[in-house]
């Protein structure tokens, strides 16, 4: 069953690949910890070996449908383990490449696909900020215009991880799951 193979030395069907030896891009789950923690912390322990300033944070809108994507501009994120400081230069740089790139604050109130993964990032790294964004529909369009802006404005830049929460797949058996993630 899944349990069993979710806890062996490492769970069946993820890698973790590195360029030139550093994790750049992280996908990981944002199911409740209870159901997807040990998947997500593999990930985090992968990408642990290195250092990052900013963790930009892509999650999806559960709750409030809209277009294009949100960007918390600044601040911070209050977790029981501390403050998670925004990073407002990069945050401001993002909202400014493209018109669909805005602050709704609205769409924060209840989104747990960033949130779940703040104490992961607390807990792995020391002194990091984060770029939260939300995306309303991420359809192919909206994700390549993202994709360009973060690549223009994070360039070669090796201190800057992108971290995607997904919802992977959960109500599927375990072959099909990983099949369908792939």
């Amino acid at each position: 069953d899944f349990k069993s193979r979710a806890t062996q030395d490492r769970p069946v069907g993820l890698s973790a690949r590195r360029a030139g030896g550093k994790v750049q891009v992280l996908i990981v789950p944002h199911a409740g910890y209870a159901y997807s923690g040990g998947v997500a912390a593999y990930g985090y322990n992968a990408a642990a070996r290195n250092q990052y300033s900013t963790i930009v944070i892509l999650a999806p809108s559960h709750f409030f449908p809209f277009e294009g994507v949100s960007v918390w501009p600044q601040g911070g994120f209050k977790t029981p383990l501390g403050v998670l400081d925004v990073d407002e230069p990069l945050a401001r740089a993002l909202i400014t490449e493209d018109a669909a790139f805005r602050f709704l604050p609205e769409v924060f109130e209840q989104e747990h696909a960033l949130e779940v993964q703040l104490a992961f990032i607390q807990s792995t790294f020391s002194g990091v900020k984060i770029v939260p964004v939300l995306m309303g529909r991420p359809d192919f369009g909206v994700c390549a215009r993202l994709a360009r802006a973060l690549d223009k404005i994070i360039g070669s830049r090796q201190d800057v991880l992108v971290l995607a929460s997904s919802d992977m797949s959960h109500h599927h058996d375990y072959d099909f799951a990983v099949r369908m993630d792939g």
